[in-house]
């Protein structure tokens, strides 16, 4: 596909090819002097290793990205695209807080989940409320929010 150059380097093979799906990335990828408008992102649950590949797709792509995660997460991942990304720290659950982030996105990007299988089974009401409960509020609030 024309410009994979412009690709960041984390999201290419040994071959130089894009790790992303074209079916993907043409919806992300912008070539220049191309007139499509950028789009104002938002990722929910934003500290991950995935997350920081999506923002780095987002940003090469010339889009705006939001993130929206809990206080008590490890910025680690995406710590090379702090300072082009928005930061937005909060509950999930807070469905006043969800409804101020998500308007006047173009497009949302939902990346919440407990990856820590004990977490789950010590406690598996929050499990099922912080990753089915706040992901059926974010459809929800996103879809009030046009």
């Amino acid at each position: 596909m024309k410009g994979d150059a412009a690709m960041p380097a984390s999201l290419k093979t040994s071959k130089g090819q894009t790790t992303i799906p074209k079916e993907i990335r043409k919806h992300l990828h912008r070539e220049p002097g191309d007139r499509m408008m950028a789009m104002k992102c938002l990722i929910v649950g934003g500290g991950g290793f995935l997350v920081s590949h999506t923002c780095d797709v987002l940003l090469a792509a010339g889009h705006r990205v939001r993130v929206f995660e809990k206080q008590y997460v490890s910025k680690q991942n995406i710590q090379h695209v702090m300072g082009a990304v928005e930061w937005i720290e909060g509950d999930f659950t807070n469905e006043s807080r969800l409804k101020e982030i998500v308007q006047g996105m173009d497009c949302i990007v939902h990346a919440i989940g407990t990856t820590l299988t004990e977490d789950s089974n010590e406690n598996p009401v929050y499990d099922i409320s912080s990753n089915v409960i706040s992901k059926l509020h974010l459809l929800d609030t996103a879809k009030k929010a046009g």
